[in-house]
């Protein structure tokens, strides 16, 4: 039994998903992964966005509702520390990691399409362009902003995660 519980094991470790590597952000993956439409006006939208986004700890920094542009502070979203021993002696070093969003929204046939950009920082420096991305972490991050926003609007509001803006 316990070879067959062992072979088992052995069997479903090698159908799973291989860890995700870090990557870097792109254009494609926001527009993939970080988008969605809302049923509703972009007023209502813009108004949900902001207070999904304040409802997640993020503070507004900039925002312009005829732009359709919302801009977060960055807020702290964890801590590293590494140790390292050498000739006697130890030196740890710590870095600080922030996160912000850059949200812009566009009417798309009579419905609002949210495309939320994430930025992040280490120690107050910017990192977005650097492969430090891991993309089932990001697909969280984004669940949590669309479905709040969706809560703020109501259930009916949802349509679908966006697809890359169509060209008239």
């Amino acid at each position: 039994m316990r070879t067959g519980i062992v072979w088992l094991w052995l069997a479903l470790a090698a159908c799973a998903p291989p860890p995700t590597a870090p990557t870097r952000m792109t254009p494609q993956i926001v527009a993939d992964h970080g988008a969605h439409v809302f049923a509703a006006d972009r007023h209502r939208v813009f108004e949900a966005t902001t207070g999904a986004l304040k409802a997640l700890g993020y503070d507004i920094a900039f925002s312009d509702e005829t732009a359709g542009v919302i801009k977060t502070s960055p807020r702290s979203v964890g801590q590293t520390s590494h140790t390292e021993t050498l000739m006697g002696g130890s030196t740890t070093t710590t870095a600080s990691y922030q996160r912000s969003y850059v949200v812009q929204l566009t009417v798309e046939r009579g419905q609002t399409r949210v495309e939320a950009t994430p930025r992040m920082f280490a120690d107050g420096a910017e990192i977005s362009q650097q492969p430090v991305w891991t993309i089932g972490v990001e697909n969280n991050a984004w669940y949590q902003l669309f479905a709040e926003i969706g809560s703020n609007l109501g259930a009916a509001s949802s349509v679908s995660t966006a697809p890359a803006t169509e060209s008239p």
